[in-house]
C-alpha cells in the first residue's frame, strides 16, 4: 500500500502546526480523524512518526526527514496546479507582460491602455521583475513578453530586441535654482542634495564614477530601491534625481523640472519573447502598443527638452 493524499496532507498539517486539533480545525475535519490518518500512515510506511507522551504528538527524526519528502512532493504539484493555471489563462486570452520596475507604472499603464482599447476581450497579468527574476520567469514559460533592463543577448529559447537606448535626464526638484538651464552635467551637481539608487545599482555606479572624475561631489540625502521612489522623493523636493526619462514623465504634474543632460549617460533596455515559429496575434498588437507607447513617450520628451542638441558622446 501506498501513502493516501489524505494520510499525507494530516501528516504535514500536524508537523506544522504541532497538534492534530490545530491541524483538523486548518483541515476541516475532526481529531480524531487526523488522529487515525496519523496510524494509517505509520502502519503504510512501517514507520515510527510520533512519540505520544503525555497526550502530545512528538515529530520522531523520521518524521522530520519524511516531512522533507512531503514538502517537495506538494511542491511538485503547486508547480503543476501553476502551469494548469498558466495554460488556462493563455487560452482565455491573458497576455503575461514583465516589466523593469521602471517602466511599471505610467508607461506600461499607458501602453495597456491603448492595447485593451484595441482589445477588449483580453486581460493582461502585469508583474515588475528584475532582470534575474524575469529571465528565470521567461524560461519557465511564465510570461509571454518582458522588457529587461540593460542589454540581453538571444538565445535558443528567447528572441530578444533593444527597446530603448536613450540617455537619461537630470530631475529637480520644485523651484531649484538650476531650473533654468537648458542643460546641466554631472559636474554641476557638486554639492548638491542628491536622491540616488541603490548602491549596488550598476546605473548608479557609473553615475557615480563620472561625477567623481569631474570632481563633483553631491550630498546624497537620500536612497531608494527603485526609480519611482527617486522621482518620488524629487517631487517632495528632498534633491536631485538621475533617471531615465520615460519615467521621469510620470512627476512633471508635481512641479519637477526635467533637464537634459551633457554628459553620455545611455539607458538600455531590452524587449524578449519565447522564441517561437510565430507571435501569437494578441503578443505582436501588444508589442505594437509598447513601441507606439515608447515612440509617443520619447517625443514627449524631447518637446520638454526643447530639442536640444544631443547629449555629447564619451
Amino acid at each position: 500500500m501506498r501513502p493516501s493524499a489524505h494520510q499525507l496532507e494530516c501528516f504535514s498539517a500536524v508537523m506544522r502546526l504541532g497538534t492534530a486539533t490545530a491541524a483538523a480545525n486548518v483541515l476541516n475535519t475532526s481529531q480524531p480523524s487526523v488522529t487515525r490518518a496519523l496510524r494509517q500512515l505509520e502502519d503504510v510506511t512501517r514507520l515510527q512518526l510520533f512519540e505520544r507522551r503525555e497526550g502530545r504528538l512528538h515529530p520522531t527524526a523520521e518524521a522530520r526527514e519524511l516531512m522533507a519528502q512531503v514538502e517537495a512532493s506538494f511542491a511538485g504539484l503547486e508547480r503543476i496546479g501553476h502551469a494548469a493555471e498558466m495554460i488556462l489563462r493563455r487560452r482565455r486570452g491573458t497576455v503575461r507582460i514583465g516589466c523593469l520596475p521602471a517602466f511599471a507604472q505610467g508607461f506600461i499603464a499607458r501602453a495597456t491602455a491603448s492595447f485593451l482599447r484595441d482589445e477588449p476581450d483580453r486581460h493582461v497579468s502585469l508583474v515588475p521583475l528584475t532582470v534575474r527574476e524575469l529571465m528565470k520567469a521567461m524560461r519557465d514559460q511564465e510570461l509571454d513578453l518582458g522588457i529587461v533592463a540593460f542589454e540581453v543577448a538571444a538565445s535558443d529559447e528567447l528572441d530578444a530586441e533593444r527597446f530603448t537606448d536613450i540617455n537619461e535626464i537630470a530631475l529637480l526638484p520644485p523651484g531649484h535654482r538650476l531650473a533654468g538651464r537648458d542643460a546641466i552635467g554631472l559636474a554641476d551637481l557638486d554639492g548638491e542634495a542628491m536622491i540616488a539608487i541603490a548602491g549596488t545599482d550598476p546605473y548608479r555606479r557609473r553615475t557615480e564614477a563620472i561625477m567623481a572624475a569631474a570632481g563633483a561631489r553631491p550630498r546624497h540625502v537620500v536612497e531608494t530601491a527603485t526609480s519611482h521612489g527617486v522621482g518620488a522623493m524629487v517631487a517632495a523636493g528632498l534633491g536631485i534625481g538621475i533617471m531615465n526619462p520615460i519615467t521621469a514623465l510620470d512627476f512633471l504634474g508635481s512641479g519637477a523640472t526635467m533637464l537634459r543632460l551633457t554628459d553620455r549617460l545611455p539607458f538600455l533596455t531590452t524587449l524578449v519573447t519565447p522564441r517561437r515559429l510565430e507571435r501569437p496575434g494578441a503578443i505582436r498588437h501588444c508589442i505594437e502598443a509598447l513601441n507606439a507607447e515608447r515612440a509617443a513617450s520619447l517625443e514627449r520628451v524631447d518637446v520638454l527638452l526643447g530639442q536640444m542638441k544631443p547629449a555629447k558622446e564619451d
